[in-house]
Parts: C-alpha cells; structure tokens; sequence
C-alpha cells in the first residue's frame, strides 16, 4: 500500500511541476488559449484519456 501512496506522491508532483511551467511559460499559454479547438481538443483528449483508464483499471 505505502507503494501505491508513494507513485501517488510522484505522479502529483509531476502534475504540479508541468502545471507550473504551462502557466509560467507564455509560448505553452499562447498555444493553448490560441485556439478554440485547440483548447477543447485538449479537454476531450483528457477525458478520452480519463475514460480509457477507468476501463483498463476495471478489466483487471
């Protein structure tokens, strides 16, 4: 369990840390609030990609 809590800890500290760079860097902000498409693109692949893991996860 304490694996689990610990690839946890890794995984949100890589989202703050990508997070955090996104929004200090303007070149990343221009291409995703540039578009309209661009930035609903970027939503539906990440609930594409939240769909596809709660189906891997519930398979096994």
């Amino acid at each position: 369990m304490a694996q689990v809590y610990g690839w946890m800890t890794v995984g949100l500290l890589l989202t703050a840390f990508i997070a955090w760079y996104a929004a200090n860097t303007p070149a990343v902000m221009m291409f995703v609030f540039s578009s309209k498409i661009t930035f609903f693109g970027l939503i539906i692949a990440q609930l594409a990609l939240v769909i596809a893991l709660s189906a891997m996860g519930a398979k096994t």
